[in-house]
């Protein structure tokens, strides 16, 4: 369906009561804003990595369970709108990206992955809404930047390194990390 809109730059779908997001999505190298929020989505397709020039993404309001790594490839993506869905987890992959507001309130985030702290783009992360067993309540109220600095004392020295890769680890912060 996506296929011919080569050129497309902003594609607003909210309010739909979509199911699914075409995989084809991903042949939409120039979009740049992506809204989706308000429907019945149920995951994001690893295609999504092709919108290579996605700078907004909002899809607040789904049935999100999950949200794959792949979206920590899309390098311009500032703003990640992921409220009121079904989250459990934030993936390792996606604390790469250059967020200046990611918006994970309103889901079934337990904790987060130290990971997160690396973001030093993020100027605003909101979690209220969240089962937070891991953080203390005044951590994620709080300031973004004090929120990033915990995540980022969380981190294991051998990942703090620039040029390190943590590949396929996920820390809950409850968990003991062990050598």
């Amino acid at each position: 369906m996506f296929v011919s809109w080569t050129m497309l730059t902003e594609l607003n779908l909210a309010k739909n009561l979509l199911t699914a997001i075409p995989g084809s999505v991903g042949a939409l190298p120039k979009l740049i804003r992506l809204d989706m929020h308000q429907n019945k989505i149920t995951s994001i397709p690893p295609s999504i990595k092709g919108c290579s020039s996605l700078a907004e993404f909002y899809m607040g309001n789904n049935l999100l369970s999950s949200i794959p790594a792949d979206i920590g490839t899309l390098s311009k993506l500032g703003i990640l709108d992921l409220h009121s869905n079904q989250l459990k987890e934030y993936p390792v992959g996606a604390c790469n990206l250059k967020l200046s507001l990611l918006d994970l309130s309103n889901n079934s985030l337990s904790g987060l992955p130290a990971e997160l702290g690396k973001m030093t783009t993020l100027r605003k992360l909101l979690l209220t809404g969240n089962p937070m067993r891991t953080l203390r309540s005044s951590l994620v109220s709080g300031p973004t930047t004090t929120l990033l600095k915990y995540l980022r004392s969380r981190l294991s020295s051998d990942e703090e390194g620039y040029g390190k890769e943590s590949i396929g680890c996920k820390y809950n912060l409850l968990d003991t990390i062990t050598p």
